[in-house]
């Protein structure tokens, strides 16, 4: 039992290791992630010709780029082309098959091959205080100001008779 329970432990620590090797958790979300984009209708075919589209990609940067090969695994192949074009200010060769990976698989011939990944804009959220409340911003947060509205004798009394009963309150009782 305790061999057992060992040769599992061992199991699980080899699949952690291949999966951090090989990036594989970074690759299953961007993957996902053009899934949900695009939406499209038969999703397996979508991720048929997405996987296909990068193996093409990372053999043809191994073949090209020998030392930047570890570089090319880690980033995801929009990351790297975004990568790409802001250092080679063009969008052509290479680039070319991500500009497909962004489109449908029902793409049309006549939409842009080099379409740009910028539009592929992902927002980031904004905690909120309630689901009613506007998000919160950094320099609300720093220049909050606590308001005290003064209560007059009749007032207070009232309020501690509301609150007498009320079990929500019973914890702020002196006694």
């Amino acid at each position: 039992m305790v061999d057992n329970t060992a040769s599992s432990e061992q199991t699980v620590r080899d699949c952690e290791a291949y999966i951090a090797k090989h990036d594989i958790q970074n690759l299953l979300r961007d993957c996902i992630v053009q899934l949900c984009l695009k939406k499209p209708a038969n999703p397996i075919q979508f991720l048929s010709n997405y996987f296909d589209k990068l193996d093409s990609q990372t053999s043809a940067a191994s073949t090209s780029k020998k030392p930047n090969m570890r570089q090319q695994q880690s980033a995801s192949p929009i990351e790297s082309a975004t990568k790409q074009q802001s250092t080679n200010g063009s969008t052509v060769g290479e680039n070319d098959d991500l500009g497909d990976l962004n489109e449908p698989t029902g793409g049309n011939a006549s939409s842009h091959p080099n379409q740009s990944t910028s539009n592929v804009s992902v927002k980031t959220r904004e905690r909120r205080g309630a689901v009613s409340a506007e998000p919160y911003k950094e320099e609300d947060a720093t220049s909050y100001v606590k308001t005290v509205i003064p209560k007059d004798y009749a007032t207070m009394q009232a309020l501690s008779k509301a609150i007498q009963s009320n079990l929500l309150f019973s914890h702020l009782d002196d006694s």
